[in-house]
């Protein structure tokens, strides 16, 4: 599993960007790929899927301390 960090996530429009602070790569996500309640700037983790089309991040679970 991956870290990263939300960094937007339009809940009215279902998809927001989450983005990996060691190398700067963001990647899409939808709203199916949450597995609970996130915002923005909340640190995640989440795996990496491959489509055609590139990665996207899925099962999004916010990290807690």
């Amino acid at each position: 599993m991956q870290q990263g960090i939300i960094q937007f996530y339009l809940k009215r429009r279902g998809f927001g960007y989450v983005r990996v602070p060691e190398t700067g790569e963001e990647f899409h996500f939808a709203k199916k790929n949450l597995r609970e309640e996130i915002e923005d700037k909340d640190k995640v983790s989440f795996v990496l899927k491959k489509t055609k089309h590139g990665f996207y991040a899925d099962e999004i679970f916010r990290v807690r301390y």
